[in-house]
């Protein structure tokens, strides 16, 4: 928390589809301090867009407020700073705090001699779960021939193959020899699997009347698939249809999210790519247009789940 004042809580605001997943997820902060405060918030929708809840209530309008709460980051235990870090959940002078904590920690804060070999896990033969990514830190010692010693986890989300990969990777490591070390750590992350977006509809039926925009428009800018950083940090896969215009000069204009799911965040995206899109210029522009935009995840990159060394 940055401020001497507390944090501000945020609004979800959601409908329930009939296997009571939420859909059409928005946030805004709601003010309940005077001054200047400032909590992380970006990964709530998408971590919230991963809850279920029972069936029954589809359709029914739905907010939830979340209240932060902040402690000091001296209060907080070695093993939730460990499990943060090994998250990425921070950035600027919060992961400067982290990092500095971990430092004390790490190596009973006597300085790690650099691996001379590391190994890692292979994981592309691991279990991952959809949209959570998992973690572990595996604590070591090093004795006074640079073989790891008394290995065993620190902390994780409970991925106990991802854990006895990383025990394993852990133990194959070796370093200098010399003075020995106690108490170091090596924090591993494993990406999730993509959450399939909800079902879309067909564009044909957010077509206006008197419309004259053709099925098939000629880009000659495409679109820059630009996917929303904290929906892509845990594979939610989404869509949105947006309506625009078009200028005889090709420029998009009068452009509206029509529907996105399962945030608006998508629907947001969306409109950022059809803005900077440009299409073959015509005599008379078009009016009415419609595109759905799809947000897909590529396929799994085991090198995209290294987290950083401490």
């Amino acid at each position: 928390m940055v401020g001497a004042t507390a944090p501000r809580a945020v609004e979800m605001s959601f409908t329930l589809d009939a296997e009571g997943r939420p859909l059409g997820i928005s946030q805004k902060e709601i003010t309940i301090s005077s001054g200047y405060s400032y909590s992380p918030d970006t990964d709530l929708a998408p971590a919230f867009s991963l809850w279920r809840f029972a069936n029954g209530r589809s359709g029914v309008a739905c907010t939830m407020t979340f209240t932060p709460r902040a402690r000091p980051i001296a209060d907080v235990s070695d093993a939730d700073i460990l499990r943060v870090s090994a998250l990425r959940d921070t950035a600027g002078s919060a992961q400067r705090a982290v990092f500095d904590r971990i430092r004390e920690i790490d190596c009973g804060g006597a300085r790690r001699p650099q691996p001379l070999l590391r190994a890692y896990p292979d994981r592309a033969r691991l279990p991952r779960d959809p949209g959570s990514p998992a973690y572990t830190v595996v604590g070591f010692d090093i004795d006074a021939d640079g073989i790891p010693a008394r290995v065993a986890i620190v902390t994780s989300s409970g991925n106990a193959a991802f854990d006895r990969a990383a025990i394993d990777a852990a133990e194959r490591g070796r370093y200098p020899g010399g003075g020995p070390r106690q108490r170091c750590t090596i924090p591993m992350l494993l990406g999730p699997t993509p959450v399939a977006a909800p079902p879309s509809p067909d564009t044909a039926s957010f077509r206006p009347e008197g419309g004259n925009c053709p099925d098939k428009i000629d880009w000659v800018q495409p679109f820059a698939r630009n996917y929303p950083d904290a929906f892509r940090r845990r594979s939610i896969e989404g869509w949105a249809v947006i309506g625009f215009d078009l200028a005889p000069w090709g420029t998009p204009g009068e452009i509206k999210v029509l529907a996105s799911e399962p945030a608006q965040a998508f629907g947001q995206q969306a409109r950022s790519i059809i803005q900077s899109a440009r299409a073959k210029p015509s005599a008379s522009g078009a009016r009415g247009c419609v595109a759905k935009i799809n947000f897909r995840m590529p396929a799994v990159e085991s090198a995209d789940d290294d987290a950083p060394a401490f």
